[in-house]
């Protein structure tokens, strides 16, 4: 799973994610190279358009191989291409209030 930038092209997350579990499928030991993967964006999150990707290993001990060179491969691959994927982000709305003769931001219920 991952998550991406609302700014983001999902046309063009969805070639380069794809791409890259194509190219990790074809080098990555214990990786099926006759697998198609598959990429489904699931939700407008919080912070970021959600999405998952379907990748086959041949063992449950190889998939653990197959997803750490997927992540360092994609993470390179998003780097390269401008494709950011977001940290989480909370907006803090605080009432106004009359401070020191300047109206000021205060938090509420911090």
């Amino acid at each position: 799973e991952g998550g991406v930038s609302y700014a983001s092209n999902l046309e063009q997350v969805e070639e380069v994610t794809l791409g890259v579990a194509r190219e990790v499928l074809q080098t990555v030991s214990g990786a099926d190279p006759e697998f198609e993967p598959l990429l489904f964006f699931y939700e407008f999150g919080e912070s970021n358009i959600g999405f998952r990707v379907v990748l086959r290993a041949f063992s449950f001990s190889d998939s653990s191989t197959v997803k750490h060179g997927f992540i360092k491969a994609l993470h390179a691959k998003f780097a390269e291409t401008g494709i950011e994927m977001n940290y989480p982000v909370r907006k803090i709305i605080g009432e106004k209030a009359k401070l020191h003769d300047h109206e000021e931001s205060i938090p509420h219920n911090l």
